[in-house]
């Protein structure tokens, strides 16, 4: 079984379906200590024009 992978994209039209959870500052250091190194944490703007953090393969996202 393969995982998803989000990877930073130049593409304007690029976009991810799925769910936006509101959590509170600790459940995001939560989320921080669970990812691996191998991923870190970027700040992207929606659709709606509301920005939201996603975890993105780390090597890749000094290139967004």
């Amino acid at each position: 079984m393969s995982c998803p992978i989000l990877r930073p994209s130049t593409s304007s039209g690029a976009a991810v379906e799925g769910t936006v959870f509101c959590i509170t500052a600790d459940e995001l250091l939560a989320a921080d200590d669970y990812e691996v190194d191998d991923y870190t944490r970027v700040l992207v703007p929606l659709r709606s024009g509301v920005r939201a953090w996603v975890y993105v393969v780390a090597d890749e996202a000094s290139r967004s």
